[in-house]
Order: C-alpha cells, then sequence, then structure tokens
C-alpha cells in the first residue's frame, strides 16, 4: 500500500474507498468524498511483492466533489471540479483547472466560427 494524505477540512462519507494499490492519494482541503465513491485503484489487499512497476499518483485538487457511486482513478482533478455521481474518470486522465493546452491549429477555425 502507498500513503494517502488526507487534506485539513475533507469530508469523506461511510462507505467512501479510497484504494491505494498501485500509487500514493492525495486528497485536498475541502474535498468531500461521497458514500460508495471510490478514489484510486489496484487491490487493497496486494502486498509489496505484487505492486506493478508504474506508480499511479492521484491528486484531488482542493475543494473537490466526487459524488456517489463515482470512480476516479485521474492522474489529477483540479480545484473545485465536481464528479458526478456514478461516473468514471479513467487511469492517466487530468481534469478541471489542472492545465492548459493550446489549441490545434486545424480545429480552431471551427471552435471560433461554428453557429
Amino acid at each position: 500500500m502507498y500513503p494517502i494524505t488526507i487534506g485539513p477540512r475533507a469530508v469523506l462519507h461511510p462507505y467512501a474507498k479510497i484504494v491505494s494499490g498501485d500509487g500514493p492519494i492525495d486528497i485536498g482541503e475541502g474535498c468531500i468524498i461521497w458514500e460508495k465513491a471510490v478514489v484510486g485503484s489496484g487491490s487493497a489487499a496486494e502486498d509489496d511483492s505484487k505492486r506493478t512497476e508504474k506508480v499511479k499518483k492521484i491528486v484531488l485538487g482542493p475543494n473537490v466533489v466526487v459524488e456517489a457511486g463515482a470512480v476516479v482513478e485521474a492522474e489529477s482533478v483540479g480545484e473545485g471540479t465536481i464528479i458526478e455521481a456514478f461516473s468514471k474518470i479513467g487511469d492517466g486522465a487530468s481534469v478541471g483547472k489542472v492545465r492548459t493546452s493550446p489549441i490545434n491549429r486545424n480545429t480552431s477555425h471551427y471552435l471560433t466560427h461554428q453557429k
């Protein structure tokens, strides 16, 4: 198991599941993890000898809400993001206020001129 860090004023409801079998998890300040939500990946029962070679760190920024039944395996979830009930954010994803990337020049014309 890898370490789990929980920031101040974070709320983990009963039956929320935090699984650090594949890497460390950082839950930011003021996050709310609702019941039956799962944050992390890997098996909670795995021992050190069965760990994968690639460590998958998961970071939830400040004030993230993971609603009931949602599954978060994302690399990072930005500040103030709400993960809707029973949705899944897959392995390696980055959502919310985490990064900015330039728009592909081939699609920028379409995006600025659509009706």
